[in-house]
C-alpha cells in the first residue's frame, strides 16, 4: 500500500490485474468466496445458535468455549489460489452481541451501513410482509449468530464417519454438549452442456457479477466494450475491529428461495401460446377467445398442449347433462353444439374443407359422434397450436431478460450469441430497447440491473449455489451477495428495482420471478419482437417462495483471532 494512500483510497480504485500485489495486505485478511467464487461443487451452510439461556457465569464459559472452538477453524483468505477447500465465518447482529463487540464498540451501530444489519432483512425488505413471512421455515424465525460456510470439491470426505459434519454433532463440538445448536443447508452447482453455471430454471447465473482483478486480455471481448474492472468499496469496508491496517469486512445477503420449476414452464407455455393465439386471429373473435381461454387454464406443461383432453372433457359434461333426457340432444341443443363447432372449424380450418364439409351435412343428435367430431378439432388445434423450441425460448427469455444460453434479449430475439456479445457491457438506453420493445421493462435482469449509472454504482456480487436435486420436487437456491452497504445496495435492489411499479412507465411492473401478490398478477409483454403491440399474461401462482433470509457480516480473519473471552 502507498504510504501515503488511505485504505477508504484504495478501495475506491478500479481492481486492473496489473495491480493485484497492491493489494495483497487486504486479500490476506479478507476471507474468500467475495472477492473471487470458490467455485467448488458442493457446499455446507451450517447455521448456529449458542446457547444463550444460562446464567451470567454459564453464560461466559459458554462464550470461551465458542470462541475456542472458532478460533481452530481454518478460515480461507481471498490471497489463497486453488485451495483444496474453502472455510468462511459470518456472524449476524445477534452473534456480534454474544461476542459483546457491538457494546465495546458502540461506534460501530451508529453509522449507516450497519443500521440495517441492525434491523435485519425481515424488517427492512419486503420478504418481511406478511405474505412472505407466512413461508418462512421454523428454522429461520429463530435467532441465529454464526454461518459456518464450507465449500469442496470432495463432499465425501466430509459426510463420512469421521466427517467434519458429523464432527460438529459430537459431544465434544456443538450441538449436544449445549454450546449451540445448528441446522444445515447443502449447496450445490448445476452446469450446462457447455459447462457454465446455471440456476434450477435452466439459465446462465452470475454473468453481470462485477469483476475484480480480471485479466482483460484473456476476456472474449474487446477491452473497449467490456465493463470496466470494478471497485473493491462495491463489496469492501473497513473493518474496524479487524486489529490491524488495511483489514476489510462485507456484508452478506442470505436468502432461501424455492422455485417451481412447473409454475415457471406453465406461464412460458401460455405467454408462448397466447401469442401464436393473437397471431392466429381471423376477422371473427371466435379463435381469440377460445385460444385465450384455453390459454388462461393451468394446463399440465413440459409437453405439446393437450387440447383435445379439454375439449373431451367438455363434451363429456355434455353428455352428462343430457344423459337426463335419455341420452337424446334436443334438437335446440344439438343446433346450439353444432353451430359451436362450425365456427371453430370456419375460423380455424378455413384452409381445410373435407371435415367443414363433413360437419356441415352432418344431422344427428348422438352425443357419440359429436364426441368424434370433437376428436378431429382437437387433432386439428393439437396441430395448429404445436408450439416450437423457439417460441418458447422467447416466452422464457421475456421473463427473465436473458435466453438460458445468456444472450441478452436487448440484443438478439433468438438464443445463440457468441460469448463477447453475452458478456458485453450493453446499456437498455439506446434507441432500440429504451422503449422496452425487445427486452421488456419487468424482465427480471433488467429489473435487477437497469444499466443507469445510478444502478452502476449499486450492484451487488452474487455467491448463490443450489439445493435439491433434479428428481426432486422441492429445490431451489440459496442466494448470497455480498456488499459494502446493506441499503445503499440489497435493499435498493429488492424493494426499489425489482419490488417497485414505476407509474412512468405502464409497462414496467414488478419482477414477475420474485414476487406474486392477489392485487398484482397482470404483466404486458410485446407481442412479437420490437413491436409496441402487448399482450396481457395473468399469472396464476408465484415462481418462487421465500423460505427464509438473513443478514450477516463476513469480518476480517483479524476479528476472529483477536476475539477475547
Amino acid at each position: 500500500m502507498g504510504k501515503n494512500k488511505s485504505l477508504e483510497d484504495f478501495l475506491d480504485q478500479e481492481t486492473h490485474s496489473d495491480s493485484q500485489d497492491a493489494y495483497n495486505i487486504i486479500l490476506k485478511n479478507l476471507q474468500a468466496n467475495i472477492i473471487k467464487p470458490h467455485r467448488k461443487k458442493h457446499a455446507f451452510f451450517i447455521f448456529i445458535t449458542f446457547n444463550t439461556h444460562q446464567g451470567v457465569g454459564r453464560l461466559a464459559k459458554n462464550r470461551e468455549r465458542a470462541i475456542n472452538w472458532i478460533q481452530t477453524i481454518p478460515l480461507t483468505s481471498a490471497f489463497e489460489k486453488a485451495p483444496q477447500d474453502v472455510h468462511c465465518l459470518y456472524l449476524s447482529y445477534e452473534g456480534h452481541q454474544y461476542f459483546e463487540k457491538f457494546e465495546e464498540r458502540p461506534d460501530l451501530i451508529q453509522d449507516n451501513p450497519f443500521e440495517s444489519f441492525k434491523k435485519g432483512l425481515m424488517n427492512q425488505t419486503i420478504f418481511g410482509n406478511t405474505q412472505n413471512a407466512s413461508q418462512v421455515e421454523e428454522n429461520y424465525k429463530k435467532t441465529i449468530h454464526a454461518l459456518y460456510f464450507i465449500a469442496t470439491d470432495d463432499k465425501a470426505r466430509f459426510v463420512g464417519e469421521n466427517g467434519l459434519i458429523n464432527q460438529l454433532s459430537d459431544p465434544d463440538m456443538l450441538s449436544n454438549n449445549g454450546m449451540a445448536e445448528i441446522f444445515m443447508e447443502e449447496g450445490s452447482y448445476e452446469t450446462n452442456t457447455q459447462g457454465k453455471q446455471i440456476e434450477w430454471f435452466g439459465f446462465r447465473d452470475g454473468i453481470s457479477n462485477p469483476r475484480f482483478f480480471p485479466d482483460m486480455s484473456k476476456l472474449p471481448i474487446a477491452p473497449q466494450k467490456a465493463e470496466a474492472p470494478a471497485k473493491l468499496n462495491t463489496v469492501l469496508l473497513p473493518d474496524k475491529n479487524g486489529m490491524y491496517p488495511y483489514t476489510c469486512s462485507s456484508f452478506m445477503a442470505f436468502l432461501k428461495i424455492q422455485q417451481d420449476i412447473e409454475a415457471f414452464e406453465e406461464l412460458t407455455h401460455k405467454m408462448a401460446i397466447m401469442r401464436k393465439a393473437e397471431a392466429k386471429k381471423s376477422d371473427k373473435d371466435h379463435v381469440k377467445l377460445i385460444c385465450k381461454g384455453l390459454a388462461n387454464r393451468n394446463l399440465k406443461t413440459g409437453t405439446i398442449l393437450d387440447v383435445g383432453e379439454q375439449l373431451d372433457k367438455k363434451i363429456d359434461k355434455i353428455g352428462k347433462a343430457i344423459a337426463k333426457n335419455g341420452g337424446i340432444l334436443t334438437e335446440e341443443e344439438a343446433e346450439k353444439l353444432q353451430s359451436s363447432m362450425l365456427a371453430i372449424l370456419k375460423n380455424v380450418f378455413r384452409d381445410d374443407q373435407i371435415e367443414f364439409d363433413t360437419l356441415k351435412e352432418l344431422k344427428t343428435n348422438d352425443p357419440e359422434r359429436y364426441r368424434k367430431i370433437i376428436r378431429i378439432i382437437s387433432r386439428k388445434l393439437k396441430r395448429s397450436f404445436q408450439l416450437t423450441e423457439e417460441e418458447v425460448k422467447y416466452a422464457e427469455a421475456s421473463l427473465i431478460g436473458r435466453f438460458k444460453d445468456g444472450t441478452p434479449l436487448s440484443l438478439s430475439e433468438k438464443d445463440g450469441l457468441d460469448e463477447a456479445s453475452i458478456r458485453s457491457n450493453f446499456s437498455y438506453q439506446d434507441k432500440q430497447d429504451g422503449k422496452g420493445l425487445k427486452c421488456p421493462f419487468h424482465a427480471h435482469i433488467r429489473k435487477a440491473n437497469p444499466r443507469t449509472k445510478d444502478s452502476e454504482d449499486r450492484r451487488i456480487v452474487r455467491r448463490s449455489m443450489l439445493y435439491g436435486k433434479k428428481q426432486e420436487a422441492e429445490k431451489g437456491m440459496l442466494f448470497v451477495s455480498f456488499q459494502s452497504d446493506l441499503n445503499w445496495q440489497f435493499e435498493e435492489l429488492v424493494n426499489r428495482w425489482l419490488y417497485q411499479y414505476d407509474p412512468r412507465k405502464k409497462d414496467a411492473g414488478k419482477d414477475p420471478i420474485l414476487f406474486f401478490e392477489k392485487d398484482y398478477k397482470r404483466f404486458r409483454f410485446p407481442k412479437n419482437y420490437g413491436e409496441k403491440e402487448k399482450i396481457n399474461l395473468i399469472m396464476k401462482k408465484p415462481l418462487i417462495t421465500f423460505r427464509g433470509g438473513l443478514y450477516f457480516l463476513a469480518p476480517s480473519i483479524p476479528f476472529f483471532k483477536n476475539l477475547k473471552y
